[in-house]
């Protein structure tokens, strides 16, 4: 996987922004201080929306909503994309698969047809657009590259999330969607995944494992009303993560045959990140990725592991390292990937020297 590519919407929202808007217009349950301290135990600081958080609370019809969150999916996931082609030193042309992921903004021709129109991908090039798996979009995508790559050629994969659109004060005033208020974000990630080790950085992926938990379809997932979409969630999803992880061959306890170094987490929540990395035994400092992004970016769906990895780029583990990608998602489900850091020569010279 070479290395990937961000778009974001302009508006930056802080949370205390989010928190007089809850206040204001959803009193009831919390006070203004149990909501700040609910709102700083999420791990956000700050967000980005493709409009104002005033235009973004003012009830509206769902036609609406969606036509915004699709002229915003497009303009992100081609400016990502991009990106991630010019990351990857790879023409459009030579791309072989094409796959998308989004939730929001639902769309006929398709996210992926009209994006690789609209970045010059073959005619006769293989698209797999997902529109179901929520924040396991990324690490989907990439576990479905990794397998196609080595019979197709490389593959692009590319997710955007609108995630303003269900913003609506009015819409629903539970426990549950005041978390997702504060939590969820705009924006788009994009890389390339390639049948051979690229020159530059990369990170090889090993394996992957899916693993769908019986009896959870009410944990996670949406619903589409007159009024605009929506998240709905349960407590038990938090129990959740633990619970898929332990369902991972290569995280059981009871063998000693392999341990992490590090995890690229999809960022749910702050206590959805503790509770993955508490479940694969991760050291303190070998996972800061993942509470940076949510830090600085909320969560924008499933394209939000994808800028957790582009942080790694930056920062990253020692050659060689091996670790995992995890994404949770509606089902209850779990996408991960074991994949291993591969620096480019000159940078594992630097490091070989230091």
């Amino acid at each position: 996987m070479n290395r990937p590519a961000g778009a974001h919407p302009p508006e930056e929202i802080y949370v205390e922004e989010v928190v007089d808007d809850l206040v204001r217009v959803q009193p009831d349950g919390f006070t203004r201080r149990g909501l700040t301290r609910f709102a700083h135990n999420t791990g956000v600081k700050k967000k980005r929306f493709a409009r104002p958080l005033s235009e973004a609370a003012r009830p509206a019809l769902y036609e609406d909503l969606n036509a915004f969150a699709v002229e915003w999916n497009l303009k992100m996931t081609k400016e990502s994309a991009i990106k991630a082609l010019a990351n990857a030193g790879i023409p459009a042309a030579d791309i072989g698969v094409f796959i998308t992921f989004h939730l929001t903004g639902q769309m006929v021709p398709g996210l992926a047809d009209q994006t690789a129109k609209d970045i010059g991908l073959r005619s006769d090039v293989i698209t797999i657009p997902t529109t179901e798996l929520g924040c396991a979009g990324g690490a989907y995508a990439l576990a479905m590259a990794n397998r196609l790559a080595p019979h197709h050629g490389p593959v692009l994969v590319a997710g955007s999330e609108v995630a303003s659109s269900t913003y609506q004060l009015e819409r629903d005033r539970s426990k549950g969607h005041k978390a997702f208020k504060i939590l969820f974000g705009d924006g788009a990630a994009a890389a390339v995944v390639t049948p051979d080790r690229p020159a530059g950085d990369s990170f090889e992926i090993v394996d992957s494992w899916q693993e769908l938990l019986p009896d959870t379809f009410h944990y996670y997932g949406a619903s589409f009303a007159s009024t605009g979409p929506g998240f709905n969630g349960s407590p038990e999803a938090l129990g959740a993560v633990g619970e898929a992880m332990a369902r991972v061959p290569w995280f059981d306890r009871d063998r000693d045959s392999w341990r992490p170094e590090f995890g690229l987490l999809h960022p749910g929540s702050a206590q959805i990140v503790e509770k993955a990395a508490a479940a694969a035994g991760l050291e303190p400092g070998t996972y800061d990725w993942a509470k940076e992004v949510l830090a600085h970016y909320g969560g924008f769906g499933g394209p939000t592991l994808l800028k957790v990895i582009e942080h790694a780029f930056d920062a990253p583990p020692p050659p060689d390292a091996e670790g995992f990608l995890a994404a949770p998602g509606p089902g209850f489900r779990l996408e991960t990937s074991r994949v291993i850091w591969r620096p480019s020569a000159a940078r594992a010279d630097v490091c070989g020297a230091a």
